[in-house]
């Protein structure tokens, strides 16, 4: 188990920032398909934090993993959401 006083350096917040950004990402396929392939991207998604999980134990990373994975899933979202609004394949209701 890590030592809990351990700074946490530079490349410890890229790997959280690449591992949050990806899960978002997976989470965000997952929520806009409607086909079996949207249970791989939520498998994806798991077993991606897992591998942050067992790479990272400090309770810190966590959290931040799981706040900033949530921000990246709704952010991904709201983008897809907006693109496919301007490109014309979904309308508003009237």
């Amino acid at each position: 188990m890590t030592d809990e006083r351990e700074r946490i350096e530079g490349k410890d917040v890229f790997w959280l920032f690449a591992y949050s950004v990806l899960i978002g990402a997976l989470l965000a396929v997952f929520s806009s398909l409607q086909s079996f392939w949207k249970f791989l991207f939520s498998l994806g998604a798991l077993f991606v934090g897992f591998r942050f999980f067992g790479r990272y134990e400090r309770f810190a990373m966590r959290v931040w993993l799981v706040v900033l994975s949530l921000f990246f899933f709704f952010l991904f979202t709201v983008v897809l959401a907006l693109i496919l609004y301007f490109s014309g394949r979904v309308t508003m209701p009237e």
